[in-house]
């Protein structure tokens, strides 16, 4: 074996490492694009909830609102 056949092998493998370094790289690109999908649909189910929320003690105010009146509405009537 010569040394140009030895330098040939060498950088045949050093070309095969870099193709499987690519291979590896866009993969990671896939599952970091998969991953921020991800995380935007959490954030705007969160979001969601959080609207729901304030709405929800939003009703219980006007609930509690609602009985105060009906409170002083029965008073009033009653003079």
């Amino acid at each position: 074996m010569t040394i140009d056949e030895l330098a040939g092998i060498i950088k045949g493998e050093f070309d095969n490492v870099g193709g499987e370094i690519k291979g590896i790289k866009g993969e990671v690109r896939e599952i970091k694009s998969e991953m921020m999908k991800g995380f935007k649909e959490i954030k705007d189910d969160h979001e969601k909830l959080e609207l729901k929320m304030s709405n929800v003690a939003y009703r219980f105010e006007l609930v509690e609102l609602q009985k105060r009146v009906e409170f002083l509405e029965k008073r009033v009537l009653r003079k």
